[in-house]
């Protein structure tokens, strides 16, 4: 997972195309989780992160955001700390639609 976060930053940072190894990443999460539903759901949320990317990536300081998101969510799974694992992802859910502009009703960012 680590390797596919480095990927990311190094491709963000030369201009090149990122998205692959954001797919890829969160594949990896999706089958630490055991879960089949969201192993059979992996293709419609590979879809709206690809649309997401649209809404994104030209809101300043998105990609940041979500980097430190998955580097959050890499450390609770490393460290077996499902909670703060799932916290994580939420926090990264709620930044990305609020960064695309989504309505997201009763929710507080920070």
């Amino acid at each position: 997972m680590k390797l596919l976060l480095d990927k990311m930053d190094s491709a963000y940072l030369h201009g090149e195309n990122y998205t692959p190894y954001d797919a890829q990443f969160h594949s990896v999460i999706a089958k630490c989780t055991g879960n089949d539903v969201i192993m059979r759901l992996l293709p419609t949320i590979h879809e709206s992160i690809q649309a997401g990317y649209h809404h994104t990536q030209r809101v300043e300081g998105s990609y940041q955001r979500a980097s430190q998101c998955h580097l959050e969510m890499y450390r609770a799974i490393m460290e077996r700390d499902s909670e703060r694992a799932r916290q994580a992802a939420q926090r990264h859910m709620m930044q990305t639609m609020h960064d695309s502009c989504v309505e997201v009703p009763g929710v507080l960012i920070r």
